[in-house]
């Protein structure tokens, strides 16, 4: 038999709508309204800035000079190499959200898989996303690089909106409306945003991870191995959300053994997804490893472990550049959230960040963190508790909105973010 969280204001809301005939409509409306204030509002606030620094950037800064081995969609739909400057023509509103990994996603998506020894090869990627993209373009269609683009901006910013209604809807299981609201305001203003509405898998593993959690609080176990499943083919950490859950599971149930049911089974899929891909892996291509060799070859320290701690000796034996001043910052407010969550929320909130965070920390450096720490959850809910205080939510604003806007406008240009 399943467990079923009782929620007693949602109890109060149904039996008026026994009793009072319009009752249905005015809840009706009120999850409408919720929905617009604390996601669509915010969304389209946050994405049109994002678009217009983008813009300016490109049509008052593509003087600059192109980085090596940069290209772009050219007008009649295909990418090309940038040969000298960025072009403010073509495409100007889409080509900027078209940067570095966009490339592999698009290509993945458009061709499959393909892998090369000793090469870097598209098997570093995860499946997740790019079958996303595949999904939506075989509704819009189209033939061009450029209408595969598009399919992947679409795909993106639809898993971003599903993303922040399940996380709305998992804090309102603890805390109240407010903080809700919160958590995904601070989601889309946070430094990277940029990369949950570009061709870039980050949007559709929040939304896959914190739906896992939501339907697990729900003891709704089907659907949380269901997205926990997704997870592990979405991106390296996905696999990590395995223990979590179980975790959450046996919580339900008060730690006793006796009253786990068959239903457990189900967070089984987790690691038979991941060892079918490794399966497929090792059938196309004679390579088990053929996720951890392609990841090594980008070099780094990728496709080792090397344990949480590497990155920081590393990083002090020498003079820090701004940028890894930039990467260690974001990786010490990762660490000093998911304490935060191991201490202060459920214990499956803290695993999941602490398990996470070591990951991330694990493979010899601390580069790509500020986009990395994005799929900690469990980090903008306690921004969000902490943004009860009127002061923090307001500096929070002001310095990620303007971190954001930063790095929007360095990505525009081809310039390194995370």
């Amino acid at each position: 038999m399943s467990l079923r969280i009782f929620d007693p204001a949602r109890h109060a809301l149904l039996q008026a709508g026994r009793s009072w005939p319009g009752a249905g409509a005015m809840i009706n409306a009120g999850a409408r309204s919720w929905f617009m204030r604390d996601i669509a509002v915010p969304f389209l606030a946050t994405r049109l800035m994002l678009i217009a620094v983008s813009w300016l950037a490109v049509q008052a800064l593509q003087g600059m000079e192109s980085g090596p081995a940069t290209w772009e969609v050219k007008r009649k739909g295909q990418i090309g190499p940038i040969r000298e400057r960025l072009s403010p023509y073509s495409h100007p509103f889409l080509n900027p959200w078209l940067r570095w990994d966009a490339g592999w996603y698009q290509g993945l998506a458009k061709n499959g898989y393909q892998f090369a020894a000793g090469e870097q090869s598209n098997t570093a990627f995860f499946p997740a996303y790019p079958l996303s993209i595949r999904l939506v373009h075989s509704v819009l269609r189209g033939r061009t690089d450029l209408d595969w683009f598009v399919a992947g901006l679409v795909a993106s910013n639809l898993a971003l909106l599903g993303a922040l209604y399940y996380l709305v809807r998992l804090v309102r299981l603890d805390w109240d409306e407010q903080t809700g609201g919160r958590a995904a305001l601070y989601l889309l203003t946070f430094p990277t945003t940029l990369f949950l509405s570009s061709v870039y898998s980050e949007s559709l593993f929040i939304l896959i991870t914190v739906a896992a959690f939501y339907h697990a609080r729900r003891a709704q176990w089907l659907s949380a191995g269901c997205f926990g499943a997704l997870a592990a083919l979405g991106r390296s950490p996905g696999i990590l959300i395995c223990l979590p859950l179980a975790i959450e599971y046996l919580a339900q149930r008060d730690y006793q053994w006796r009253r786990i049911r068959p239903d457990v089974l189900a967070l089984a899929l987790i690691p038979a997804a991941l060892a079918g891909l490794m399966l497929y892996f090792h059938v196309r291509f004679g390579n088990v490893n053929a996720i951890r060799d392609a990841q090594a070859a980008w070099g780094g320290g990728w496709g080792a472990l090397r344990g949480p701690l590497f990155p920081f000796f590393e990083m002090a034996s020498r003079p820090l550049a701004g940028r890894e001043i930039v990467d260690l910052s974001a990786t010490l407010l990762a660490l000093a959230t998911s304490i935060y969550a191991a201490i202060r929320f459920r214990l499956s909130y803290g695993v999941f960040a602490m398990l996470t965070y070591l990951f991330l920390t694990s493979w010899g450096n601390l580069e790509s963190m500020p986009r990395y720490v994005l799929v900690i959850f469990p980090m903008f809910i306690a921004f969000a508790i902490w943004g009860a205080n009127e002061m923090f939510h307001r500096l929070y604003l002001i310095v990620a909105s303007g971190f954001a806007a930063f790095f929007m406008v360095l990505f525009a240009l081809w310039r390194w973010v995370a």
